[in-house]
């Protein structure tokens, strides 16, 4: 792979790539199949599109991972004996008020 800098991969073009490689494998007539070219196109080729995205949200996962690390930034620090106490239960109807570790960890609990 080049060092060529590529915008990011949408979530849309991702699914796209992965939905021609579905119809690629399935050899199916009315969908468009997976593209591919030799020499390799990076911004075209699906399977070059789908390993992009796999890289990027890789690294917003460790990104994410390090931020919610933190600990909650807005939470005081408890006094003996008290519970530690975060964003989501200070403010749990107002994320608006959270702090970027709080978002983070909500963000990786979520399912998609």
């Amino acid at each position: 792979m080049s060092n060529t800098h590529f915008p990011p991969v949408t979530e849309e073009e991702a699914r796209n790539s992965l939905s021609r490689f579905i119809a690629s494998h399935f050899h199916k007539s009315d969908r468009h199949y997976a593209r591919f070219t030799i020499p390799v196109d990076e911004q075209r080729d699906d399977d070059r599109i789908l390993s992009r995205f796999i890289t990027e949200a890789a690294r917003y996962r460790i990104a994410l991972e390090e931020i919610a690390g933190h600990g909650c930034g807005n939470g005081a620090t408890p006094q003996k004996g008290e519970p530690f106490r975060s964003c989501r239960d200070t403010h749990p109807d107002d994320r608006d008020e959270w702090c970027w570790s709080c978002i983070a960890a909500d963000v990786l609990e979520k399912e998609l």
